[in-house]
Protein backbone atom coordinates (compact mmCIF):
# COMPACT_ATOMS: atom_id res chain seq x y z
CA UNK A 1 0.00 0.00 0.00
CA UNK A 2 1.41 3.24 -0.88
CA UNK A 3 2.36 6.31 1.52
CA UNK A 4 0.20 8.68 1.02
CA UNK A 5 0.19 12.40 3.12
CA UNK A 6 4.00 13.54 2.60
CA UNK A 7 3.14 17.19 3.22
CA UNK A 8 1.19 15.85 6.80
CA UNK A 9 3.81 13.77 7.68
CA UNK A 10 6.94 16.54 6.85
CA UNK A 11 4.69 18.41 9.27
CA UNK A 12 4.54 16.19 11.97
CA UNK A 13 8.15 15.76 12.09
CA UNK A 14 8.75 19.41 11.79
CA UNK A 15 6.26 20.13 14.75
CA UNK A 16 8.33 17.46 17.05
CA UNK A 17 11.52 19.35 15.63
CA UNK A 18 10.27 22.82 16.41
CA UNK A 19 9.29 21.55 19.69
CA UNK A 20 13.22 19.98 20.84
CA UNK A 21 14.24 23.38 19.73
CA UNK A 22 12.28 25.20 21.73
CA UNK A 23 12.58 22.92 25.08
CA UNK A 24 16.28 23.40 24.19
CA UNK A 25 16.11 27.03 23.76
CA UNK A 26 14.52 27.53 27.17
CA UNK A 27 16.82 25.44 29.42
CA UNK A 28 19.82 27.51 27.61
CA UNK A 29 18.21 30.38 28.37
CA UNK A 30 17.47 29.80 32.09
CA UNK A 31 21.10 28.60 32.28
CA UNK A 32 22.60 31.65 30.88
CA UNK A 33 20.80 33.13 33.33
CA UNK A 34 21.80 31.20 36.20
CA UNK A 35 25.44 31.24 34.87
CA UNK A 36 25.26 35.18 34.11
CA UNK A 37 25.81 36.10 37.44
CA UNK A 38 23.56 37.90 39.79
CA UNK A 39 25.02 41.64 38.75
CA UNK A 40 23.48 43.84 35.83
CA UNK A 41 25.59 46.64 34.65
CA UNK A 42 23.07 49.83 34.41
CA UNK A 43 24.19 53.29 33.50
CA UNK A 44 28.16 51.90 34.50
CA UNK A 45 26.50 50.76 37.98
CA UNK A 46 26.61 47.27 38.82
CA UNK A 47 22.88 46.18 40.10
CA UNK A 48 23.30 43.18 42.14
CA UNK A 49 19.79 40.83 41.91
CA UNK A 50 18.77 39.29 44.75
CA UNK A 51 18.97 35.49 44.23
CA UNK A 52 15.46 34.25 44.12
CA UNK A 53 14.48 36.70 41.70
CA UNK A 54 17.45 35.33 39.70
CA UNK A 55 16.10 31.58 40.19
CA UNK A 56 12.51 33.24 38.94
CA UNK A 57 13.84 35.22 36.27
CA UNK A 58 15.64 31.75 35.34
CA UNK A 59 12.52 29.83 35.66
CA UNK A 60 10.62 31.45 33.31
CA UNK A 61 12.04 30.61 30.30
CA UNK A 62 12.62 26.62 31.41
CA UNK A 63 8.77 26.59 32.18
CA UNK A 64 7.93 28.37 28.91
CA UNK A 65 10.06 25.98 26.86
CA UNK A 66 8.75 22.81 28.32
CA UNK A 67 5.04 24.40 27.91
CA UNK A 68 5.69 24.75 24.02
CA UNK A 69 7.47 21.77 23.97
CA UNK A 70 4.88 19.67 25.50
CA UNK A 71 2.33 21.85 23.33
CA UNK A 72 4.31 21.06 19.76
CA UNK A 73 4.59 17.41 20.67
CA UNK A 74 1.56 16.89 20.98
CA UNK A 75 0.11 18.65 17.90
CA UNK A 76 2.89 16.57 15.86
CA UNK A 77 1.53 13.15 17.65
CA UNK A 78 -1.91 14.14 16.86
CA UNK A 79 -0.94 14.47 12.99
CA UNK A 80 0.68 10.96 13.02
CA UNK A 81 -2.31 9.79 14.75
CA UNK A 82 -4.57 10.96 11.99
CA UNK A 83 -2.34 9.56 9.36
CA UNK A 84 -2.44 6.16 11.26
CA UNK A 85 -6.30 6.47 11.35
CA UNK A 86 -6.62 7.48 7.75
CA UNK A 87 -3.96 4.61 6.63
CA UNK A 88 -6.03 1.47 9.06
CA UNK A 89 -9.56 2.81 8.26
CA UNK A 90 -8.12 2.41 4.07
CA UNK A 91 -6.49 -0.93 4.68
CA UNK A 92 -9.94 -2.26 5.75
CA UNK A 93 -11.92 -0.92 3.61
CA UNK A 94 -9.75 -2.75 1.08
CA UNK A 95 -9.88 -6.15 3.10
CA UNK A 96 -13.24 -5.67 2.77
CA UNK A 97 -13.69 -4.79 -0.83
CA UNK A 98 -12.01 -8.14 -1.82
CA UNK A 99 -13.66 -10.65 1.15
CA UNK A 100 -16.19 -12.84 -1.03
CA UNK A 101 -19.27 -13.14 0.29
CA UNK A 102 -19.99 -17.00 0.87
CA UNK A 103 -22.69 -18.62 -1.52
CA UNK A 104 -25.97 -19.12 0.24
CA UNK A 105 -26.76 -22.33 1.39
CA UNK A 106 -29.85 -24.41 -0.61
CA UNK A 107 -32.16 -25.31 2.30
CA UNK A 108 -35.90 -25.85 1.98
CA UNK A 109 -38.11 -23.77 2.67
CA UNK A 110 -40.25 -24.08 6.05
CA UNK A 111 -43.58 -23.04 6.05
CA UNK A 112 -45.41 -22.66 9.50
CA UNK A 113 -48.02 -24.98 10.34
CA UNK A 114 -51.57 -23.91 10.34
CA UNK A 115 -53.04 -22.97 14.26
CA UNK A 116 -54.29 -25.42 15.97
CA UNK A 117 -58.17 -24.67 17.32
Amino acid sequence: MQKRFGFLRFTSFMLRLFAAICLLLGLAAGLALILGGNYQNVLGFKLTIPTAALWIAALLPVVCGLFYFVILYAAGGVLTLLIATEENTRATALGLANLRAPAPASTPEVRNPPPVS
